[in-house]
C-alpha cells in the first residue's frame, strides 16, 4: 500500500535560506527555516504524486482578506529536477471548491530549489476553498521530491493524491513548502501577519499551568518581526495568557523559527483539549489575524514535569569511555528544554574503583546474550523502536545525537512526581522521598519501583586516572573537561535495583531512608541526592522505562545547607507564590528565560530555566545565576 514516508532533509537550509523575491505570495510554511525542521516527502517508488495547500476564507482570517486578489502562479521547493513536459507529468494547478474539482493545469518544468510557475490565466480567489498546488511523476532514482516543514500541522496545508488513489488531507505530516503567489495589490493584506503554534510539545500537561515546550513563528509578511505579542487560549478559558516575544535577531520576512518557551494550558480537562496560539500585536501595533494555531493535549490534574534520566555505563579502564563523555556531556550542558539527571555506571567493561553491587547487578540491560560493552547509554531506559534493549552504543563524534536524544527524553510524558527532603543527623546523611504517580500507572497493577542514590560530580583524575584521554583523535580539551561525574557514593535501597513503592488511596507515597555515615574523602559541594521511579522486568527489557526523576545538590559544609555561601552573599530563589526572591537588596535586577528574552522580574515564574542577573544593594556586587522552576 502506498504511504506518505517522510525522511530528514539535511543540506537544505543554504537554498531555503537564500533571499527569496520581494513579491506577495501566501502558504503555511516558512521559506527559511533550521533544516532540522524540514522533511521530504513522496511514495518512494514510481508512481504519481500531486499536492494542494487550500486556501479557504471560511477557515482563515488571511484568505478572507485576500479575497478579490488574484493567484497569480506557484511558488514551490523540489528536491530534484523535473524535466517531463512532453508526457505532461510535470505541471502546476488549481481547483476551486474540491480538491477533486477538474483542475486548471499548466505543465513545466521543475528545478530542484524553488520554483516560481505561473498560471496562464490568473485565478480569483473568492467565497470557495482554492486548492493551489503542483504534480511530478516521482521515480525510484529521484524519491521524495515535495518538501514540507514538520514543525507544525497546519489544517489545510497538506493535500496528498499518490499514485492517482484520491485526495486526502494530512494532519501530521507538516506543512507544505507550496506558496501561491499573489497579485502586488495583495501585499497589504499579509502586513503584520505572524503565524504561531505550539511545536513538539509534550503529550501530557497539567491544567492551567505552563509546560516547557517550543513555539514556532512564522512570518508571513515581507517585513522583519522584533518582538511580539503571543496569545495562549486554551480549552476551558475566557481569556488568552498573553506573553511578549522578543526576538534578538528579527524574524526575516518568510522566516520560520522554532523558539523555546514556556506554553500555558487551558483549564479544560480531557484527553483531547485543544490549544490556540495567535499573534495580536507585532512591533507596537496591531497585527492582521491569520488562522489560530491549533494543537491538541491530554490535559489532566494527573500530569508532571518529565525530568529526564541519563545513564552511562564506564569504566576508568575503557578507553572509548572518555570521547562519549565528552560529546554528551556538552550536549547535556547545552540542553535548556529541561531539567537533567545524570548517573554513571562503571560496569559493562571491567571493573573499577567506582563500581558498586548495583552497577552489576544493571547488567541485565544489555539483553539476555549477556555481552556488554562499554562506552553506552540510556535515556529513561526507554528501548528505541525496532530496538531490544534500552542500551544505545556511543555514536558519532559530535554532540547533535546526543542532543536530539535528550529533546525527544524532555518531551516524553511524566507519570510520577517526586520531591526529596534532606535529613542530616550526626549519624550521617539521610531523606524523605515522597510523590504521586500517575492514577492510570497505578491502575494499571504494574509494580512500581524507587531508587534512590548519593552521587559525586567533578572527581579528578589526580587519584582516579581514566584511560583513553590521550588518544588519537581525542579533542583538543578533552583533558580539561573530564572528570568522573554522577558517580554512586550511596544507594540507600534495600533492593539494588530499587524498592517496590507502597501506595495509599490516592497513588502517593512517602518513603524514609535512614541517614548514612558521610565519608571525608567525599567533596560535599560536589554531592547530588537522586531519586527516580521506574518500572522493572528483567524478562521483557521494554518495561523498565523511567516514570520521572530528580535531585537535589547538598552544597556547602553540614552546618550549610539552604545557607548562603560567604563567598556568593547575593542569591536567587522562587518563592512558593512562584515569585522571584534574593538573599539581599538589589540595585538592580533583571530576569531572562532560556531563550534569552527579558522577562518581568516582578511577576509569577511559571515552570522552565531561567537566567538572574543582580547588582547587590551597597556592596555593588554582582551576581548571575542559573535558576530551574519546578
Amino acid at each position: 500500500m502506498n504511504k506518505i514516508l517522510r525522511l530528514l532533509l539535511a543540506l537544505c537550509l543554504a537554498p531555503l535560506g537564500a533571499v527569496a523575491q520581494d513579491f506577495p505570495r501566501y502558504g503555511y510554511a516558512p521559506e527559511v527555516c533550521d533544516s532540522m525542521e524540514l522533511k521530504y516527502q513522496g511514495i518512494g517508488e514510481n508512481g504519481f504524486v500531486a499536492a494542494y495547500i487550500c486556501l479557504d476564507p471560511q477557515t482563515d482570517p488571511a484568505v478572507d482578506r485576500l479575497k478579490g486578489h488574484k493567484v497569480l502562479g506557484v511558488r514551490c521547493f523540489m528536491s530534484h529536477e523535473y524535466d517531463q513536459q512532453r508526457q505532461g507529468r510535470s505541471l502546476i494547478q488549481w481547483a476551486e471548491g474540491s480538491p477533486e474539482a477538474e483542475p486548471t493545469q499548466v505543465v513545466c518544468r521543475f528545478d530542484k530549489g524553488w520554483n516560481n510557475i505561473y498560471f496562464d490565466e490568473p485565478v480569483t480567489i473568492g467565497e470557495q476553498p482554492l486548492y493551489v498546488g503542483l504534480q511530478v511523476f516521482e521515480t525510484l532514482g529521484d524519491r521524495y521530491p515535495i518538501g514540507a516543514y514538520d514543525a507544525v500541522n497546519v489544517p489545510q496545508a497538506c493535500w496528498f493524491n499518490l499514485s492517482d488513489q484520491g485526495w486526502k488531507q494530512y494532519d501530521d505530516r507538516g506543512a507544505l513548502l507550496i506558496f501561491a503567489i499573489l497579485d502586488d495589490e495583495a501585499a497589504p493584506a499579509l502586513e503584520r501577519s505572524v503565524f504561531a503554534q505550539t511545536a513538539h510539545s509534550p503529550l501530557v500537561v497539567e491544567p492551567s499551568k505552563p509546560f516547557a515546550g517550543k513555539v514556532s513563528f512564522t512570518n508571513c509578511s515581507a517585513a522583519p518581526v522584533s518582538k511580539l505579542t503571543l496569545q495562549m487560549l486554551g480549552q476551558g478559558d475566557e481569556q488568552p495568557h498573553e506573553v511578549e516575544v522578543s526576538f534578538e535577531e528579527p524574524l526575516a520576512p518568510h522566516e520560520g523559527r522554532v523558539v523555546p518557551m514556556s506554553v500555558y494550558t487551558g483549564s479544560g480537562l480531557g484527553t483531547n483539549q485543544w490549544l490556540d496560539l495567535s499573534v495580536s500585536r507585532v512591533d507596537g501595533e496591531d497585527a492582521q489575524a491569520v488562522m489560530p494555531g491549533r494543537t491538541w493535549h491530554y490535559v489532566t490534574e494527573d500530569a508532571f514535569t518529565r525530568v529526564p534520566l541519563v545513564e552511562e555505563f564506564t569504566s576508568q579502564y575503557c578507553t572509548a569511555c572518555p570521547f562519549m563523555f565528552y560529546f554528551l556531556d556538552l550536549a547535556m550542558e547545552a540542553h535548556t528544554l529541561s531539567d537533567l539527571v545524570y548517573v554513571s555506571h562503571h560496569s559493562g567493561f571491567q571493573k573499577d574503583a567506582f563500581t558498586q553491587p548495583v552497577d552489576e547487578e544493571l547488567l541485565y540491560f544489555f539483553g539476555p546474550a549477556g555481552e556488554t560493552f562499554n562506552p553506552a547509554v540510556m535515556y529513561d531506559r526507554v528501548v528505541p523502536v525496532g530496538a531490544e534493549t534500552p542500551i544505545l552504543t556511543a555514536q558519532v563524534a559530535e554532540t547533535e545525537p546526543y542532543a536530539s536524544a535528550l529533546a525527544q527524553a524532555a518531551v516524553r510524558p511524566a507519570m510520577a512526581g517526586i520531591d526529596i527532603a534532606l535529613n542530616e543527623t550526626e549519624e550521617g546523611l539521610g531523606c524523605t522521598v515522597s510523590g504521586r504517580v500517575n492514577k492510570e500507572m497505578a491502575a494499571s497493577g504494574r509494580p512500581v519501583y524507587l531508587s534512590v542514590y548519593l552521587v559525586e560530580d567533578s572527581i579528578g583524575l589526580d587519584k582516579y586516572p581514566q584511560k583513553g584521554l590521550n588518544d588519537e583523535g581525542a579533542p583538543d580539551d578533552l583533558i580539561e573537561r573530564f572528570k568522573h561525574n554522577g558517580v554512586k557514593r550511596v544507594n540507600y535501597c534495600t533492593v539494588a535495583t530499587g524498592d517496590e513503592l507502597k501506595l495509599d488511596a490516592d497513588n502517593k507515597y512517602s518513603v524514609d531512608f535512614a541517614p548514612v555515615a558521610w565519608d571525608a574523602a567525599w567533596v560535599r559541594k560536589n554531592c547530588r541526592l537522586v531519586a527516580y521511579v521506574h518500572l522493572m522486568d528483567k524478562q521483557n527489557l521494554k518495561f523498565n522505562e523511567v516514570l520521572n526523576a530528580a535531585h537535589v545538590r547538598l552544597g556547602g559544609d553540614a552546618s550549610a545547607i539552604g545557607a548562603v555561601p560567604q563567598e556568593a552573599p547575593l542569591r536567587f530563589s522562587v518563592d512558593a507564590t512562584g515569585h522571584l526572591r534574593s538573599s539581599q537588596p538589589c540595585a538592580r535586577l533583571r530576569l531572562f528565560n532560556a531563550a534569552g528574552q527579558a522577562l518581568d522580574a516582578s511577576a509569577p515564574l511559571p515552570r522552565g530555566v531561567y537566567v538572574v542577573q543582580g547588582i547587590a544593594q551597597g556592596t555593588g556586587k554582582a551576581q548571575t545565576q542559573k535558576l530551574i522552576v519546578r
